[in-house]
C-alpha cells in the first residue's frame, strides 16, 4: 500500500497562518454540534466536503498538489494545534493509503507521530481523490471516539468523490485557460469558426497578420474578412483588406463540427523554416508509423526521439514506471537486460554492423513475456540507429502450444512417442560424454482391457491418468515417464549406475500399481509386465541403434508377460527369436528417424 511519505517534502512548508482560520458556521449553515474550527486555503473543496464529513470523524483534511487545502475538526483547541503541526507531523507518518480495498489504514504503534499519539485515534480512513484514473490528492479523516463504520465510510467516500469532481473541473479550467493562452502565444494566425463559417477565434497572431482585432471579426463570416484561393489541399493565396496576397500554408482540424484553421506565411523568407517543420513532422509521423514501440537512438546510445507506443510502455511494454523518455542512456539499459545483445548494438551504432533482430525473454508479473527487437544502422547528423520493440508473446505462447501438444499425450500429459525418442537419441549421447549408462523399462499393463470393459472408455482414461501420476511418483524428476501407445509406458532412466539400481525401479513401479484405483464407476485392479535393458551410452545414435533398443526391451516386456505378469525380466539376446512383433509401435519410432 502506498503511505504519505511521498508528500513529505511538500508537507514541511510553514503551517497555515492564522488569517486562514475561519468560522464557516454561518456561511455552510453547518450546525454547532459539527463544526467548531476550520483552517482551509481553498473555500471551494471546504464547501464540497462540509458538512458531511464531519458527520462521519471529528478530523478531516483534504491534501491536494502535496499541501492540507482544507482543515476541519470539531474541537477548537485540537484544530488549533492541528493546523499548526500538520505538516510538520503529517511529513513521516505510519499511514498507508491503498489505492483499492479497505480505506481504513493501521497504525503501527512503535512509530506513532506525536499528532496521533497524542490525540489517540481509534481509526484513520484514507481516500484517493481521483476521477477517471487521475489522482488529484487525498482525504484523511481521523475517528477518535469510535471506530469508523459502514455509515460514515460512505459519508467520506461521497466526500472524496465531490472534492474530486471539484479539483477535476479545475484542472480543466485550467487547461482550457492554458490552451487559450497557448493559441495567442502561438506565432501563427489561428482562427476557430462554428458550423456555419463564423469566426469564434480570433488569435493575436491574426490581430497582428490582418490588422483587425478580434472584436471587429468575431461572429462574422472568415470570407467576409479574408479571401482565401485553394491551390491544393493545403496551400492556398490569401488577400484581406490591410495584406497583399501572400502565399499561405493552410493546417484545417475539424470536430464537432467546428473547424480550426491555421494560416502559415509561406513568404520566400519562412520558406526555408516552414520546411524544416514538414521535415520534422513527417519524422515524427514515420516514427509513429512503424510498428511497436521504437525509439531513435544517437551515436552514444542516447535516446533521442520516440514514439507513442515506446513513450507510453518503455521497451518492454511494462507501462510508465518502465519507460524512457528522450535524454535516457538505452545502451545501459541493454547492457544490463544482455551483454550480447549490448555489444550487437555497439557493433550498429558504430556501423560496423547493418542491422541486428534478436529475441528478449522476461517474466511480467508472473508470466513469461518476448520482445522481438530490431536495430537498423541509421548514420545522420542526429540519429545512429532506429529500435523497434514487438510483442511477440502471442506468437511464443502458440508455437509453445503447438510444439507441447505435437510432443505430449493429451490425455496424461506425458512425453509421447516422438519427444521419447528425442530424448532417448540425447540421453546415449549424454551417457558416451560422461561414461555411464541409461536404463529403459518398457510396461505394458495388466487387464487393461478388462477395465475399459467393466468401466467403459471413459474408466479406461480415468486408470491410465492415474497411472501415468504414479509412474512418475516412483521416478527421478531427470527421468522421463512417456505413454507409447493405448496402455503402454516407457520409463527411461539415465546416468544409471548398476542393473540393480533399476530393478529397485521396477519393482516400486509393481508395487505402486498393485495398489488398487480409485474410479467414478468403482475401483480398478490392474498390473504390470515391465521389459529391461541397461545400456552403455552411444555416441551417434541413430535409426538402427534406437531400433535395437526398442526391439529388446519390447522382447523383454514380452518375456515378463509370458513368464504370468506382474513382474519384470530382463532382456536376453534368445528373446528375439520368439519376440512378438508389434511393427505400429516400432516402425513409428523408425520413422521418427527418418523425418528428423
Amino acid at each position: 500500500m502506498t503511505t504519505v511519505r511521498s508528500w513529505s517534502s511538500a508537507l514541511r512548508r510553514s503551517s497555515v497562518p492564522a488569517d486562514n482560520v475561519l468560522d464557516l458556521q454561518e456561511r455552510l449553515r453547518t450546525p454547532v454540534d459539527l463544526l467548531q474550527w476550520s483552517s482551509h486555503q481553498d473555500l471551494e473543496l471546504t464547501e464540497a466536503v462540509l458538512p458531511a464529513a464531519l458527520s462521519a470523524a471529528e478530523t478531516v483534511l483534504l491534501v491536494h498538489a502535496g499541501e492540507v487545502r482544507v482543515a476541519l475538526d470539531r474541537r477548537t483547541v485540537r484544530g488549533h494545534v492541528l493546523a499548526s503541526s500538520a505538516r510538520r507531523h503529517l511529513a513521516d507518518p505510519v499511514l498507508g493509503l491503498p489505492s483499492e480495498g479497505n480505506p481504513v489504514l493501521g497504525l503501527d504503534a512503535p512509530e506513532v507521530s506525536p499528532w496521533l499519539e497524542r490525540w489517540q485515534p481509534v481509526s484513520v480512513v484514507g481516500l484517493p481523490l481521483s476521477v477517471d484514473g487521475d489522482n488529484h490528492g487525498a482525504l484523511l479523516a481521523v475517528c477518535y471516539e469510535r471506530s469508523c463504520d459502514s455509515d460514515a465510510l460512505q459519508t467520506l467516500r461521497s466526500c472524496a468523490e465531490r472534492a474530486a469532481l471539484r479539483l477535476a473541473l479545475r484542472a480543466a479550467r485550467d487547461d482550457l485557460t492554458m490552451t487559450a493562452m497557448a493559441l495567442d502565444a502561438a506565432p501563427l494566425p489561428s482562427i476557430g469558426l462554428d458550423a456555419g463559417g463564423r469566426i469564434r477565434v480570433w488569435n493575436e497572431a491574426a490581430e497582428r497578420t490582418y490588422d483587425l482585432p478580434a472584436s471587429e471579426v468575431v461572429g462574422r463570416h472568415l470570407s467576409d474578412m479574408v479571401h482565401t484561393q485553394a491551390v491544393t489541399d493545403d496551400l492556398a493565396w490569401q488577400e484581406s483588406t490591410n495584406r497583399p496576397i501572400t502565399p499561405v500554408q493552410v493546417t484545417t482540424v475539424e470536430g464537432g463540427g467546428k473547424i480550426g484553421i491555421s494560416f502559415a506565411d509561406r513568404s520566400p523568407e519562412l520558406l526555408a523554416a516552414d520546411e524544416l517543420a514538414q521535415q520534422q513532422s513527417l519524422s515524427v509521423m514515420l516514427l509513429e508509423s512503424v510498428p511497436g514501440r521504437a525509439c531513435v537512438l544517437d551515436s552514444d546510445g542516447i535516446v533521442v526521439a520516440t514514439n507513442e507506443a515506446f513513450a507510453t510502455q518503455g521497451p518492454l511494454g511494462r507501462g510508465r514506471r518502465s519507460t524512457m523518455p528522450p535524454g535516457s542512456d538505452y545502451l545501459a539499459w541493454i547492457a544490463g537486460v544482455d551483454e550480447t545483445l549490448h555489444r550487437q548494438l555497439l557493433d550498429v551504432l558504430d556501423g560496423d554492423l547493418a542491422g541486428m533482430c534478436e529475441e528478449i525473454e522476461s517474466t511480467y508479473r508472473r508470466r513469461p513475456q518476448w520482445t522481438e527487437l530490431h536495430a537498423t544502422s541509421a548514420p545522420g547528423p542526429d540519429a545512429a540507429a532506429l529500435v523497434l520493440h514487438i510483442d511477440i508473446t502471442a506468437r511464443k505462447e502458440t508455437e509453445l502450444d503447438l510444439e507441447h501438444k505435437a510432443t505430449h499425450d493429451p490425455l496424461t500429459g506425458l512425453p509421447n512417442r516422438v519427444l521419447l525418442v528425442d530424448r532417448l537419441t540425447h540421453a546415449l549421447a549424454r551417457a558416451a560424454r560422461s561414461h555411464s549408462n541409461v536404463g529403459i523399462l518398457y510396461c505394458d499393463l495388466d487387464r487393461f482391457k478388462e477395465v475399459n470393459t467393466q468401466f467403459g472408455h471413459t474408466g479406461g482414461d480415468q486408470l491410465l491418468i492415474q497411472i501415468g501420476k504414479r509412474l512418475r511418483q516412483v521416478c527421478r524428476t531427470s527421468d522421463t515417464v512417456a505413454r507409447v501407445s493405448g496402455d503402454e509406458f516407457v520409463l527411461l532412466l539415465e546416468d544409471v549406475s548398476s542393473p540393480a539400481e533399476m530393478e529397485e525401479v521396477a519393482g516400486r513401479v509393481l508395487v505402486s500399481l498393485a495398489v488398487p484405483i480409485e474410479l467414478d464407476e468403482g475401483v480398478a485392479h490392474v498390473g504390470a509386465s515391465i521389459g529391461l535393458v541397461f545400456t552403455p551410452g552411444i555416441p551417434r545414435a541413430g535409426m538402427g541403434s534406437i531400433q535395437r533398443l526398442v526391439r529388446e526391451v519390447d522382447a523383454a516386456m514380452y518375456a515378463a508377460k509370458d513368464a504370468g505378469r506382474d513382474q519384470f525380466a530382463w532382456f536376453s539376446p534368445e528373446m528375439l527369436e520368439t519376440q512378438q512383433a508389434r511393427p505400429n509401435f516400432l516402425e513409428a519410432m523408425a520413422r521418427r528417424f527418418l523425418n528428423r
